[in-house]
């Protein structure tokens, strides 16, 4: 089985991909259209594609100048046999998770614990948030395909865990999969501000 996940960036992707990777043992692939990091090259990504692979991108990610992500991704979507979509309602505290690890950790583990610290806002990032936010959205709405939400899938309910894991209709196995959504593992860690 293909699969491809279109998220919005600190949207739990990553997490996704691994998890549905190990479900699956299929190949993963992260982010190939991401020209700071690309895995291939897009032409001979796209030709060699495994037939049992997960894929993660991002949403404003294409392989090539002068074309939107909605017109790429309409077409994409075509090599594969799911497609899930991810991103977060809560854009602010995506857009602070980023920040985050620009400021402090750019070229490290993007995907350990930390503790946010405010800072001053940087609006041309906080703007892109909302941009791939609102892309996303479009897109999802031209396609016909629901998004899913971070917060549902972290939720405390683990029902509404298991619905969503359900609704994507990869695996039986959903239980195998339920342990890395679980709340308590979100990488944020919130300081106490009464000390």
């Amino acid at each position: 089985m293909r699969i491809l996940i279109i998220a919005t960036p600190r949207s739990g992707s990553t997490v996704l991909t691994n998890t549905i990777s190990k479900l699956l043992d299929c190949v993963e692939y992260h982010e190939p259209y991401n020209s700071k990091h690309p895995v291939k090259s897009p032409v001979e990504f796209i030709k060699k594609l495994p037939s049992s692979v997960v894929v993660k991108t991002m949403i404003h990610h294409v392989p090539f100048d002068g074309i939107g992500s909605i017109d790429f991704y309409k077409k994409e979507i075509n090599h594969y046999d799911k497609v899930i979509l991810l991103s977060r309602q809560d854009v602010r505290s995506s857009y602070e998770s980023y920040n985050h690890n620009i400021n402090e950790n750019f070229n490290g583990n993007w995907h350990q614990p930390y503790k946010y610290k405010e800072r001053d806002l940087d609006l041309n990032l906080y703007n892109s948030y909302l941009k791939w936010t609102s892309t996303l959205i479009d897109y999802s709405l031209a396609v016909n395909l629901p998004i899913t939400w971070y917060e549902d899938l972290y939720n405390k309910d683990i029902n509404v865990t298991k619905n969503i894991i359900s609704s994507w209709n990869i695996s039986n196995n959903v239980d195998g999969a339920l342990s890395n959504f679980n709340p308590t593992a979100k990488y944020r860690k919130y300081i106490d501000r009464f000390l």
